[in-house]
């Protein structure tokens, strides 16, 4: 369901990806399901932890959303 669920809306909105996540903050994801579109390769598990670990110390926007600039990340 959660595939559907994010292929469904990575085509809607005509995504190059899009990435749906479940789990605890400060934790491995529960479950994850990536929509990749034509010629896009998927993104290894190990990459999607690590994106989500430095997606938890983000601020959001006065909207709820989340802004990641590689430059300002830690290594």
């Amino acid at each position: 369901m959660l595939n559907t669920a994010v292929n469904e809306v990575g085509a809607y909105l005509h995504c190059s990806r899009a990435l749906a996540v479940f789990g605890v903050q400060g934790r491995p994801p529960e479950m994850a399901a990536e929509f990749c579109a034509a010629g896009v390769r998927a993104t290894p598990g190990a990459q999607v932890v690590l994106l989500l670990s430095q997606m938890e110390k983000a601020q959001p926007d006065e909207l709820g959303g989340l802004t990641l600039k590689a430059s300002t990340a830690p290594s």
